[in-house]
């Protein structure tokens, strides 16, 4: 009797033990400055019961990118874990005491929702003002005997990432240019990169001011993504992403002081530094930056398995509609959504060609009416039909312009 006691309580434990899911809302710690970019992070532990994500909407923030999705797969006591992490990069509008509030989710059928987190937002002027303790172990301070130029070159660097180097053409590559720092710097992007060869949308840029925190060997830095953007290659050869080219102005202080570094980043407009006060414990340096260049492989597109009517189009793309009102008075205007999403070359898809019933045809048709709306993740097409007469009409499939998948690079 005790025996089956104790195996009952082991499998209640057990089955206690993985039914636990932790759904949690992570947040910058506040205070926050008015125009400073901060992260919001919606983690889930248990990822594989997970069959629906839904973000709430941020009021009085904007949105400057996500969601960014990453996956990891781990082991515990129950078996393999697989955690998701939903990552929001926000920036406050204004000052003020905020909620951001928790996201849902359907997990093993049942729907929840993650914590609010609240946040508080203060002015640039009572940021200054705030007497923060600085890291003991600032690099503002330049020791005596220290090569300054080494200590730059380990403290402020440029880094190109690209998720891929070789692809077919149409598909799309992300290339991102990032500022890493941990010293006090102002920073001239004095040359672009070049896309020559490339179709660009641009995703992210300087103005966006997104920075994050990243740890590399044991030290925090402060990066700052200076561009991001989405290449669509035209035609197949090897094409180079030029280097982005900047200036740095970098200053140190010769006596042991607690200072927070600051990045200063702009393009074409730093000032002269003639005119500065100079401390005579403090000195400046200068030194130029740039990203190495990259070469992109563009393979031609396969023929093989080329659907009829293909127009360059490469992706995994799901597409769904959805009508406003499903019933209309005769001669009522109604609206048909087609939303296409996925990943992919979602400039190259043209208008899906619809199998309209007998009424009147949507105005896009003969007077081009429709509004279309497409970003890098995704594309809305609105059409708004119009009904002759009473009856019941049945809307067919809509036939897309055909893609290509995402083919696997060997």
């Amino acid at each position: 009797m005790r025996k089956t006691v104790i195996i009952l309580w082991a499998l209640i434990f057990s089955v206690l033990s993985k039914a636990q899911v932790t759904f949690k809302t992570i947040v910058t710690s506040s205070p926050l400055t008015v125009g400073e970019s901060f992260q919001v992070q919606y983690i889930i532990d248990d990822a594989r019961m997970m069959t629906s994500f839904k973000e709430p909407s941020f009021n009085n923030f904007r949105l400057i990118s996500g969601p960014n999705i990453y996956n990891s797969i781990g082991k515990d006591i129950n078996g393999i874990k697989q955690t998701r992490n939903a990552i929001y990069t926000l920036t406050a509008m204004r000052p003020g005491h905020f909620i951001i509030a928790g996201a849902t989710a359907t997990i093993n059928g049942k729907l929840l929702r993650s914590n609010d987190v609240e946040i508080h937002v203060i002015t640039k002027e009572a940021s200054k003002r705030l007497d923060k303790p600085a890291d003991v172990s600032s690099d503002y301070f330049l020791a005596p005997g220290e090569d300054p130029y080494e200590k730059i070159r380990k403290n402020l660097f440029l880094k190109l990432m690209v998720d891929k180097k070789s692809c077919y053409v149409g598909e799309p590559v992300l290339a991102t240019f990032k500022l890493y720092s941990r010293l006090e710097s102002k920073s001239d992007i004095v040359k672009n990169p070049g896309f020559y060869g490339f179709t660009v949308y641009d995703m992210l840029n300087l103005s966006d001011n997104e920075v994050a925190i990243e740890n590399i060997y044991g030290k925090s830095f402060d990066v700052h993504t200076i561009r991001k953007v989405q290449l669509y290659p035209l035609q197949e050869g090897s094409f180079i992403i030029d280097p982005i080219e900047v200036k740095n102005r970098i200053e140190f202080s010769r006596s042991a002081v607690n200072k927070k570094t600051e990045q200063e980043i702009v393009e074409g407009v730093l000032a002269s530094n003639e005119n500065e006060s100079h401390d005579q414990n403090v000195s400046t340096f200068e030194t130029d930056l740039s990203t190495e260049p990259v070469t992109i492989h563009v393979k031609p597109t396969p023929l093989k398995n080329k659907p009829p009517g293909f127009n360059g189009a490469i992706g995994r793309f799901n597409m769904s509609t959805n009508v406003g009102k499903d019933k209309l008075a005769e001669n009522e205007q109604g609206t048909f959504e087609i939303k296409i999403q996925g990943k992919g070359n979602f400039t190259q898809l043209a208008a899906p060609l619809v199998n309209w019933p007998v009424c009147r045809r949507p105005r896009r048709q003969r007077r081009g009416h429709a509004r279309q709306e497409t970003r890098a993740t995704g594309r809305r097409l609105s059409m708004p039909p119009t009904t002759r007469r009473s009856s019941r009409r049945r809307l067919r499939p809509c036939l897309a312009s055909l893609t290509l998948p995402l083919l696997h690079h060997g």
